[in-house]
């Protein structure tokens, strides 16, 4: 488990398919989730797409809830390992 200022932050991703429509017709509009999910304490981050939507996908973090971002900008903002 990831202790709180170690730097360490663990991330879970998850990927609905084709048939899970309404999470993907959300992700398609940018409508948010409502309520929080509920995960184990040393997750930091989940991020949600679909493959219906594979342009955007959603994150979630205790600290902010739910936002959509475009797959494209995140990309673009990691920085390349050197």
């Amino acid at each position: 488990m990831a202790e709180k200022g170690s730097g360490k932050r663990q991330h879970l991703f998850i990927w609905s398919d084709v048939s899970h429509t309404s999470v993907g017709f959300a992700l398609k509009r940018g409508w948010l989730p409502s309520d929080a999910p509920t995960v184990p304490d040393h997750i930091h981050t989940i991020w949600l797409g679909s493959f219906f939507s594979f342009e955007n996908v959603y994150t979630w973090r205790c600290e902010e809830g739910w936002r959509v971002h475009r797959v494209a900008e995140v990309v673009d903002s990691v920085v390349p390992p050197s």
